[in-house]
């Protein structure tokens, strides 16, 4: 029964479906709902800031596994809200599998990680009891749920069909019913009046080719145009380093000279970890305090021939923590998670964020540099002032178990070059192991007191003396020899007249010794049992410091494939062209790894995920592979828009559920809000715009995926710019030099664009309802960061907005708004690789620009298929 103090209203009605009832709305865990029951407002009261009656939107995966959360149960709050903008509490959790497949959904949407968890779909049984509160409001009483996405896998969301959009010329002429608020045609947009908000829900997938003809990782020699997210390195644009920030008058926003400076060349601090090991460091905070982020600049040093780590701990405790690791035979220096006591592998690729990094072995001597960033988003934090835990390890010339480790402690606000020992807890595991070691010595002592015993009480055949005392033994039983019903016992001694009967005094018998003996045993092991279980529950330490609410969020680590088989694709001919031919524009060349679309019906798919053709997919799908499920059963829609593959790579995209809130008024631009989880906003065709650091890898678009399978942007994706009719060079790889070894010097990036051109549609909505615009402001001046302000934004004739530019950093990395939410769930289900059809009423053909600065003719979206009929068509007309 639910407290009468919790107001609750039913705002969510019941679907009936063919195989049970649907409810839809926000999972949430009964502690944050006491928690912000007990608060009765609309404040954050939950530690990842959302508040569960208010704001379940923002609530995060990470905060429903908190143990103490996930012990607590689940709940489901509804979608709608009543009048005063208040979620009721419409469904509860009740039996085991219900939790389980909570959790089990939780995990596989956000893996635990610090990201708003999206809408669910709840499917319970008809016969589902519900209960009345004392308030007199209705909750069901769910068993056997199950969890799924809102959007099910045969959503026409899913099937790649052709859409529409209409170009906005400025946010004046956004309007959902007249031009769904300028996006493609299958991107919902609905309100959320009660919140002011508008809830944009997309697929993610972009109309245009993707992951193709991709540059590789160019290296870079310059420094990281985004130092920490929000903090800007001068880069060009007349802006000179920011030589003039101090005074206001550069109009570059937070320059290089605020932001913190690079490492200093020498490094003086050190801290003498043991009588081998040394860590020489420098700390540069952010500057002005809490804007930005900091670097730590370090060079570890070991009398050591081999791998070589230091480590970053929330308690002094490997497991949980996050390393550095330098490896001189594979001369790599990487970032690591390790999640528990086993090897792990390194992090993702965008994880792999140090700088100026390097591992050498001279003369017995390993040395490793690096600089990290002080705040990651997933890692531990390197705090400027508050105790740090570290670690160091040290191995062999492989990655492997270390022949050498220690902790410690340093405060950096304090001048101490003292290494002080990490306060331990005696870990759970070890303490157990240690008790369950005593407890088998002791069972070994317990059973050779037994067989001791037993051994002296067995005796041989017993002689008779003629002279000295013999015993004997009467008995008497039943007809047949069984249990005797009477018996006693004498002794005598025949060298003796006398009839005299004397008593045998009487040892333990060896059953009755054996089954005390083991009786001890028993109630010895009950007693260790408890000592155990009680060192264990006492060792249970639940932080009380705020680290309990910020843990490392950890990777998701992605399952592999199951392989197909030899002889599961009989139907398809490797290296064929057929009508779904996927190939490689740039070089022309059909090889093999070309995909037909001529898949056999003995094909595995791989893009079907739990919820196409109820039924018939169990709890063995796994990412990517559908087990027992061929293509006979698969939707043609479905199959349609996997283009015939059968498996993906870990960064192939695939289709999403985004949900993104942004206010329906942004109102006027306040002070600056640092992203911290790389999400800027959406693009009018869906696709996500990103913040975090440079890869400096991206396809012929200028976009790539990440291990999430998310199709996104970080540099303006000149592809689909050219199709909203904004200008663009002709070659995607204008951001590399003329060498095609490095990455352009940021100064001369914008040089590669047309300097004036027809001004910007809107291209997207940042978080915070802004609009963004594409390289030209109102007036058709190409911008550089110059010309705007911290957060790459400006205002002009058309009101505020923010501006993707032609050099660092690109995109914005902080808001001027209220930012809103944004939340995924991420399918099995690829995108086309060639794009979605997307027609765009309004386009102008835009003029674009080659390296030599020629001008030509507009961009035309033709599929790859018919740009190599042309090539080759050209290529005969020329012979002829």
């Amino acid at each position: 029964m639910i407290t009468a103090n919790l107001s609750l209203l039913l705002a969510t009605v019941a679907v009936s479906v063919a195989n049970g009832t649907e409810l839809t709305g926000y999972l949430m865990d009964r502690l944050c709902i006491r928690r912000c029951d007990k608060q009765n407002n609309t404040e954050s009261c939950n530690p990842d800031g959302s508040n569960a009656f208010y704001t379940p939107e923002d609530h995060t995966g990470w905060c429903l596994k908190i143990k103490l959360c996930e012990e607590s149960g689940y709940m489901l709050m509804s979608e709608e809200t009543d009048a005063n903008g208040k979620h009721s509490i419409i469904a509860n959790f009740t039996d085991a599998p219900s939790k389980t497949a909570v959790v089990s959904y939780i995990d596989t949407v956000s893996a635990g990680k610090r990201v708003a968890m999206p809408l669910v779909t709840v499917v319970y049984d008809d016969n589902a009891v519900s209960v009345t509160s004392d308030a007199g409001e209705t909750i069901v009483q769910v068993t056997d749920a199950v969890i799924k996405d809102p959007w099910p896998a045969d959503a026409d969301v899913y099937t790649g069909a052709d859409t529409t959009q209409t170009l906005c010329e400025d946010l004046s002429a956004a309007d959902i019913d007249g031009n769904n608020m300028c996006f493609r045609s299958d991107v919902k947009v609905s309100k959320a009046d009660t919140k002011g908000m508008f809830v944009i829900e997309s697929n993610g997938c972009p109309d245009h080719a993707n992951m193709k003809g991709g540059s590789g990782i160019i290296a870079n020699s310059q420094a990281d145009p985004v130092v920490g997210g929000g903090v800007v390195a001068g880069s060009g644009g007349g802006c000179d380093a920011c030589t003039a920030c101090d005074s206001g008058a550069c109009g570059c926003g937070v320059c290089s000279a605020q932001a913190g400076q690079p490492c200093p060349s020498t490094l003086d601090n050190s801290i003498e970890i043991d009588d081998a090991t040394t860590l020489h460091y420098a700390l540069v905070p952010a500057s002005p305090p809490g804007s930005g982020n900091g670097l730590l600049c370090g060079r570890l040093e070991a009398d050591h021939a081999g791998w070589i780590g230091l480590g970053f701990s929330e308690e002094g405790k490997m497991a949980g923590s996050d390393a550095i690791i330098g490896v001189p035979g594979a001369k790599t220096v990487l970032k690591y998670d390790l999640d528990s006591y086993a090897a792990q592998p390194a992090m993702s690729d965008d994880k792999q964020t140090l700088k100026d990094t390097s591992i050498v072995t001279e003369n017995g001597k390993t040395i490793m540099k690096f600089t990290k960033l002080l705040v990651e988003d997933g890692e531990i934090p390197i705090s400027e002032a508050g105790v740090n835990f570290f670690l160091h390890a040290r191995g062999s010339d492989s990655l492997g178990y270390h022949t050498a480790r220690s902790s410690f402690q340093k405060d950096f606000a304090e001048d101490s070059a003292a290494v002080l020992p990490v306060p331990r807890l005696p870990d759970v595991r070890l303490v157990a192991e240690a008790v369950l070691l005593q407890v088998v010595l002791l069972q070994v002592v317990l059973l050779q007191v037994v067989l001791l015993q037993v051994a002296l009480l067995q005796v041989v055949e017993i002689p008779i003396s003629e002279a000295g005392v013999n015993f004997f033994l009467h008995a008497r039983g039943s007809d047949s020899l069984g249990y005797h019903t009477a018996r006693s016992s004498f002794q005598k001694d025949f060298a003796e007249d006398s009839a005299a009967v004397l008593p045998v005094p009487r040892l333990p018998d060896v059953r009755l010794v054996a089954e005390a003996v083991l009786l001890q045993v028993v109630l010895l092991q009950v007693a260790l049992l408890q000592v155990v279980l009680l060192q264990v529950a006492l060792l249970q330490v639940v932080p009380v410091n705020p680290a309990l609410f910020a843990p490392a969020i950890r990777p998701v680590k992605e399952g592999v494939a199951l392989d197909v088989g030899p002889g599961a694709m009989p139907d398809v001919v490797t290296g064929s062209v057929g009508p779904d031919v996927v190939t490689d524009v740039v070089t022309g060349s059909v090889g093999p790894d070309v995909v037909t679309g001529s898949v056999g019906r003995d094909v595995v798919t791989g893009s079907v995920g739990p919820d196409v053709m109820p039924g018939s997919v169990g709890l063995d799908v796994t990412l990517g592979v559908a087990l027992d499920v061929l293509v006979e059963d698969v939707p043609a829609e479905v199959l349609a828009a996997s283009k015939g593959t059968t498996t993906h790579g870990v960064h192939d995209p695939m289709y999403q559920h985004y949900t993104m809130m942004i206010p329906q008024d942004p109102g006027t631009p306040g002070v600056a809000t640092k992203i911290t989880d790389d999400v800027v906003g959406i693009m009018t065709n869906g696709v996500l715009l990103d913040s975090h650091s440079q890869t400096w890898s991206y396809d012929m678009c200028n976009g790539h995926s990440d291990t999430k399978r998310q199709y996104h942007y970080h540099i303006p994706p000149i592809c689909y710019l050219k199709s909203m009719g904004v200008a663009t060079p002709n070659a995607p790889n204008w951001w590399i030099n003329d060498a095609s070894n490095e990455v352009r010097a940021y100064a001369e990036m914008t040089d590669q664009f047309p300097q004036t051109a027809s001004a910007s549609p809107v291209v997207g909505f940042a978080r915070d309802g802004f609009p963004i615009y594409a390289l030209y402001d109102a007036t058709g001046n190409i911008q550089r960061i110059a010309d705007l302000d911290e957060c790459n934004g400006k205002a002009d004739s058309n009101g505020y907005g923010y501006y993707i530019t032609a050099e660092p950093p690109f995109v914005p990395t902080c808001l001027k708004g209220n930012v809103g939410s944004i939340a995924y769930a991420t399918t099995t289900i690829a995108c086309p690789s060639e794009g979605i059809t997307n027609v765009i009423a309004g386009v102008a053909i835009p003029v674009v620009v080659d390296s030599d600065g020629d001008s030509s003719a507009g961009y035309a979206k033709i599929p790859l298929l018919g740009t190599l009929v042309l090539v080759v068509a050209a290529t005969m007309a020329f012979f002829i």
